[in-house]
C-alpha cells in the first residue's frame, strides 16, 4: 500500500486481492476467452491541469478481436522511477503513477500512465518519465455470474464462480461511495478487482473500494 506526496506515507494494513495470469490468449472451461499482455511506457502520460506532461495515449490492439467490448483491467508492475528519498511503503511514493484506460472496443483500447494532479516533480524536462514502467493488462469477455470447474492448490476439484462487467456512474471520493450489486449470488464474499475504464478530465484519479 502506497500513498502520494502530501500524505503521511505509511498506510494502515489492508486486504489486497490479486490476479495472476500468463501473457497470451486463454480459453476458460466455460468457453469464455481472456487476453493478457503488458506494455512498457514512459512518454504516454496523463496529468492534471496544474501540471505539464505529454498527455498522449498508447494504443493496445488485441491479437484477436472479441465479439463484443470486453472488460479491461490494468496495473503498473514496476517502480523504475522512484525519486531519491522515496522509500515506499514506509514513505510516500514519488513520483506517483497509476493506470489510465479509455476507449475500450472489441479490438483494443488506449492506456497511459496516470499522474492525476499529484505534482511531485517526477518527470524530466521533456515531460516524460526517465525510465519505462511496465503496465500489465487483462481483458475478459463481459459475463453475468458464471462458473467453471477447476483444481485448487491441493489438487482438489472446485468450482470457480465469477462475473465481469462495465459499470457506469462511479463518482469521485468527495461525492461519497457508490453501491453496486452483483449479477448473482455467491456462497462467500468474492474478491473484487477493478480499474477505471474511462478518462473524462485531465485531473484523472484512481479507483478504490470503500
Amino acid at each position: 500500500m502506497v500513498e502520494p506526496e502530501n500524505e503521511d506515507g505509511e498506510h494502515v494494513e489492508m486486504e489486497v486481492a490479486y490476479f495472476a495470469l500468463e501473457a497470451g490468449s486463454h480459453e476458460l472451461p466455460n468457453g469464455k476467452r481472456i487476453e493478457a499482455g503488458s506494455v512498457d511506457l514512459d512518454k504516454n502520460i496523463q496529468c492534471g491541469d496544474n501540471m505539464s506532461c505529454t498527455r498522449t495515449w498508447h494504443q493496445v490492439t488485441f491479437p484477436t478481436s472479441f465479439n463484443n467490448r470486453p472488460v479491461v483491467l490494468g496495473q503498473i508492475q514496476t517502480m523504475n522511477n522512484i525519486a531519491s528519498g522515496s522509500n515506499p511503503p514506509e514513505s510516500t511514493l514519488e513520483p506517483w503513477a497509476t493506470t489510465a484506460i479509455r476507449n475500450i472496443t472489441n479490438s483494443g483500447f488506449e492506456i497511459a500512465l496516470e499522474r492525476s494532479s499529484v505534482d511531485d516533480d517526477g518527470l524530466n524536462s521533456s515531460g516524460y518519465f526517465p525510465e519505462d514502467e511496465t503496465i500489465a493488462w487483462v481483458a475478459f469477455e463481459e459475463v453475468s455470474l458464471d462458473s467453471f470447474s477447476a483444481y485448487n492448490a491441493s489438487g482438489q476439484s472446485t468450482t470457480i464462480s465469477y462475473e465481469a462487467g462495465l459499470l457506469g456512474g462511479v463518482d469521485g471520493w468527495d461525492n461519497a461511495c457508490d453501491t453496486f450489486v452483483y449479477s448473482g449470488s455467491y456462497t462467500s464474499t468474492p474478491l473484487i478487482l477493478a480499474t477505471k475504464s474511462s478518462h473524462e478530465s485531465n485531473d484523472g484519479g484512481w479507483l478504490r473500494v470503500c
